[in-house]
């Protein structure tokens, strides 16, 4: 484990590094309740947010495709 936060730390820093280990530990721990009792399922999905999943993802899109034009006409290589 010492050895992935390591890379992750060299490629990504030390957020990124953080925010990886961080998820890894919740990983685990749900996976361990789900192998201590498999039959306990209490995930549940209101129909809101059904409704209203991926309606970020082009307000998204057209953001970073702005960023990239701004970034084009107004950087000095």
């Amino acid at each position: 484990m010492g050895e992935v936060e390591g890379w992750v730390t060299t490629l990504f820093g030390g957020g990124a590094a953080a925010a990886i280990m961080l998820a890894i530990v919740v990983f685990r721990m749900e996976q361990k309740e789900l192998l201590l009792n498999p039959l306990k399922l209490n995930r549940e999905v209101n129909e809101d947010a059904i409704k209203n999943q991926g309606k970020g993802v082009g307000f998204g899109v057209i953001t970073w495709v702005a960023s990239l034009i701004t970034l084009i006409f107004f950087v000095d290589f």
